[in-house]
């Protein structure tokens, strides 16, 4: 089913076995060894405006017109689902922690050659972060990042197999059509470790709610924005 999405015609498209497994499991492990070792959970809850050599951080209202150069900003997200209060958060420049195995997942040059073939066009890395949820998020709603076509690319840190697990969804057509009479959404599952997801910014897009019957109690996604080099 997933193989039948077309990024122009649809607003999304799914390419399997694209990056190198064993590197993405990499960059989860020292992920998930920077959340211990920083005590990031804590600070969230205890110190959200926590400001380090390495990183600083705020809450997401707060990054609009914040610069910060070569650190990392974990950005926080609260979400409140069922009686729990459950926690989402970003890791705005990876890059600058992560950065060797970043750097092995993320090849850059290669990515842009592989863009070009896919669209035919140029494109350069504007920005990218690692999503982190913990628990549901059945509130979330559909989205658009922005009104102009730009792309994302989503880098699932472990597998997606059921609907359970929370998959990335997004309304087809909506890219192209502002307002639809009907919505159409791509469930994207199963996405494996070393596949990712093609979209458009502007078209509707969430993390779907992840329940209680999914074995991977923490998602991490790496998430990939570029932008049109003629418009830069």
């Amino acid at each position: 089913m997933l193989k039948k999405y077309r990024l122009e015609f649809d607003g999304c498209q799914y390419f399997p076995q694209i990056f190198d497994k064993s590197l993405i499991t990499d960059l989860a492990y020292i992920v998930d060894d920077f959340i211990i070792k920083e005590r990031i959970f804590d600070k969230i809850y205890h110190d959200p405006f926590y400001i380090g050599k390495k990183y600083n951080m705020i809450y997401s209202s707060q990054l609009e017109g914040c610069s910060i150069s070569k650190k990392t900003l974990i950005v926080i997200n609260g979400r409140k689902c069922s009686t729990m209060m459950k926690s989402s958060f970003a890791i705005l420049y990876p890059e600058f922690i992560f950065k060797d195995v970043f750097n092995e997942v993320v090849k850059i040059d290669i990515i842009y050659k592989l863009l070009k073939k896919i669209t035919g066009r140029r494109w350069y890395l504007d920005n990218s972060y690692i999503s982190i949820h913990i628990g549901c998020n059945e509130s979330d709603e559909y989205k658009r990042k922005t009104l102009t076509k730009n792309l994302s690319m989503y880098v699932p840190l472990q597998d997606i197999n059921t609907f359970d697990d929370g998959p990335m969804a997004y309304i087809r057509f909506s890219h192209r059509i502002r307002k639809l009479s009907r919505e159409y959404p791509c469930i994207m599952c199963p996405v494996k470790m070393g596949d990712f997801v093609l979209y458009f910014q502007n078209g509707l897009h969430k993390n779907g709610a992840q329940t209680s019957n999914s074995r991977c109690k923490i998602r991490k996604n790496l998430i990939l924005n570029f932008c049109l080099l003629e418009n830069k």
